[in-house]
């Protein structure tokens, strides 16, 4: 299958693990919490791309790729379909969950059940889950009633399960019955129950939830449920939920809770959000959190009619939300656009950290490149880039460069437009060939002590783990003149000085430990901060956990 066909057929095979219509009943007994179902053949993909327009077109924003025309989205989810329901032949599955209190390995375990059809065999069943699932999520088991039984790889006897879930005698449970029921004709279906013996546990051990919801009352709601039903169109969009309580007393009770948790998170949010610095992604949340709580409330609190509780989502619901949510998607996309530029900086700049220490090796006392070689005048000659070449599989080059003579002496300038792709960052502005950021911090507090000699690795006191080498340059320099961030201007912060530190990846730029790691460095980082993290003897640690100064990238 072409590419973007076998990505439909990722994407539509999650459809797979959920169940209804009467077939459910082989599979109930009394453990069971969950049945769902899916019929493939409902599942209309034109219009579901179409009447979603606005949520496919976020979130083409944030999921890679070069497949945005809308005809050529729904014809591959068209192909992707063909596939499973008439080459494969499956046209609905089903997932059961159920808490096998008989079993002390694993007490509760998803199983996906597809009905047999003629067309697939166990052979060709795994070859599809290989396909869709390759990191061997789960694997077939043998088929029981002409169903084929699908379980996590972890489980040693799927044959045990298989008697599990396709149970000899089935339970008679209504209240699977009336989930269903409730669920309608919609094309996914997902019935939910709580065994009755699982709702006393509940009552009688009383648990509660963590702070800051430790007050809110959980055991109500828990011991109380009877069944709660799903049904999901996503042609129209929409989204129908019922929640079936013992009692209208219970159901009163269950949505007093439901807003309590709703309010706590609210306002609990509200308070982690303010507490983020700006231009971090969920931030843009915060006016809508802090506008339109009433709108949350209506959105997600549901209404009562006797004992049950339940909402209905439709296409104008769901527009209205994404509308809220659209910032944080954007901001989302821009981020996400942002760390696919920042892949190829990391590997670079591990290489450049492992040719420093390579650099050290051959040295054979820990010394590291100076920033920049001297005459006997001590005006600079060369780039520290330059004296690495042979430990980036660059020695030719290397060879040819007179060292005794400056970067841009008549015989050297040949060399300018020749600089090695290790040293180029895509998202930099300078002249491809010529131009790079990578950059040592020079001065005498830094690794990059402006000697001629270079430091070794025991003058760096604080630590190669805590103290930084290269940064990106916000102005690039060609890649031999002995050039890079003086630390006057580094310390004035990132994409604040012209020489100083900065790039042109959103938000930050990259920075190489002297142990050979890495980290993206934010914005907002203080500048006394930042003035430790580039002193080699600062006598303080890089605090890696602080997700405010420092992103991993790795």
């Amino acid at each position: 299958m072409k590419p973007i066909t076998t990505l439909f057929v990722f994407l539509l095979a999650p459809l797979c693990l959920f169940a209804g219509e009467p077939q459910w009943k082989q599979f109930v007994q009394e453990e069971t919490i969950l049945i769902a179902h899916v019929d493939l053949t409902k599942i209309y993909i034109a219009q579901t791309i179409q009447n979603n327009k606005p949520i496919v077109d976020a979130l083409l924003q944030v999921i890679p790729g070069e497949i945005k025309d809308e005809r050529a989205i729904i014809a591959a989810g068209e192909l992707g379909k063909t596939y499973l329901t008439q080459t494969l032949g499956i046209q609905e599955a089903y997932l059961v969950v159920g808490l096998h209190t008989n079993l002390n390995r694993v007490p509760v375990m998803p199983v996906l059940i597809l009905p047999q059809t003629g067309k697939i065999n166990a052979e060709t069943l795994n070859a599809a889950i290989s396909l869709a699932f390759p990191h061997d999520s789960i694997k077939a088991a043998n088929s029981r009633n002409n169903q084929f039984v699908l379980v996590h790889p972890t489980t040693k006897d799927p044959d045990e399960w298989i008697d599990i879930v396709i149970p000899a005698t089935p339970a008679e449970r209504a209240d699977f019955a009336e989930a269903f029921a409730a669920a309608g004709d919609a094309p996914i279906k997902i019935a939910a129950a709580m065994p009755g013996f699982v709702r006393k546990v509940v009552k009688d051990t009383a648990p509660t939830l963590p702070s800051p919801f430790e007050k809110v009352d959980i055991v109500t709601p828990l011991s109380g449920l009877r069944w709660k039903a799903v049904g999901i169109d996503p042609a129209k969009p929409s989204v129908h939920s019922t929640t079936a309580m013992t009692s209208e007393l219970v159901a009163l009770n269950t949505l007093q809770s439901l807003q309590e948790t709703l309010t706590i998170f609210i306002k609990t949010a509200i308070e982690e959000l303010e507490g983020l610095p700006d231009g971090v992604t969920l931030k843009s949340l915060l006016p809508t959190l802090k506008n339109r709580a009433d709108w949350i409330h209506a959105m997600l609190l549901p209404q009562r009619e006797g004992s049950n509780l339940g909402w209905h989502w439709e296409k104008p619901q769901f527009n209205e939300i994404l509308e809220r949510a659209m910032p944080a998607i954007e901001e989302a996309a821009r981020v996400h656009a942002n760390r696919m530029s920042l892949q190829p900086c990391v590997n670079k700049i591990i290489q450049l950290g492992l040719s420093f220490h390579n650099y050290a090796d051959w040295k054979g006392n820990g010394q590291l490149p100076p920033p920049f070689t001297v005459d006997e005048n001590n005006k600079p000659l060369h780039s520290w880039r330059v004296l690495v070449l042979p430990f980036l599989d660059q020695y030719e080059l290397f060879r040819q460069i007179r060292l005794d003579e400056p970067w841009d002496s008549a015989h050297n300038k040949q060399f300018h437009d020749k600089m090695p792709d290790i040293f180029r960052c895509p998202a930099s502005l300078g002249n491809p060939n010529r131009d790079t950021v990578y950059c040592m911090v020079v001065g005498k507090d830094s690794v990059g002590v402006p000697d001629g000699k270079g430091i070794t690795l025991l003058q760096i006191a604080d630590g190669t783990s805590n103290t930084i080498w290269l940064v990106e340059r916000k102005t690039p320099v060609c890649w031999m003149e002995p050039v890079d961030v003086l630390q006057k201007h580094a310390y004035l912060g990132v994409n604040k000085h012209e020489f100083g530190i900065g790039s042109e990846h959103l938000g930050g730029a990259m920075v190489g430990l002297a142990d050979g790691s890495l980290r993206f460095i934010k914005e907002g980082i203080p500048l006394d901060f930042l003035k430790t993290v580039l002193m080699k003897d600062s006598g303080m640690s890089i605090p890696y956990d602080n997700g405010e100064f420092f992103e991993s990238v790795r």
